[in-house]
């Protein structure tokens, strides 16, 4: 897992890159994270987001709490691009940040159930595209 984290783990890395625009900020880690769950020779899904399901079992709390830290620090980090991006005016005023950032959270997670079962890259391309539209 400590391997997994210090390598892979590091797809979504975008998201606390000021120095990029928020939309594509956001955008950068759900496709690094979608080309890395469709990589051949790594195993399909993404060990942080479907490791949430041992996050319950006691007997694996040490095992999980790196895994859930990091799920933590990636929806700050989504949290952070949509709040740039309602500062920069690329969001409306109105957008419900807490709503949003479940909406890319969700669907960043959702992208390792797909890869384990067995959606291509070219469809959660596709997808991310039609996701990204919610942000325009």
């Amino acid at each position: 897992m400590s391997r997994y984290l210090a390598t892979y783990a590091h797809v979504t890395e975008s998201l606390r890159d000021t120095s990029l625009p928020p939309r594509q900020a956001l955008e950068q880690a759900l496709r690094r994270s979608a080309r890395m769950q469709c990589e051949r020779g790594h195993p399909k899904g993404c060990m942080v987001g479907l490791g949430v399901s041992s996050a319950s079992n006691p007997d694996l709390a040490t095992v999980a709490a790196p895994l859930t830290r990091l799920r933590a620090g990636t929806r700050a980090g989504i949290d952070a691009c949509i709040a740039r991006g309602i500062a920069a005016g690329q969001l409306r005023d109105d957008v419900d940040p807490n709503a949003l950032g479940c909406v890319f959270d969700s669907f960043l997670i959702g992208l390792s159930t797909l890869a384990r079962d067995g959606i291509g890259r070219g469809a959660m391309e596709a997808a991310i595209s039609q996701a990204m539209a919610v942000w325009d």
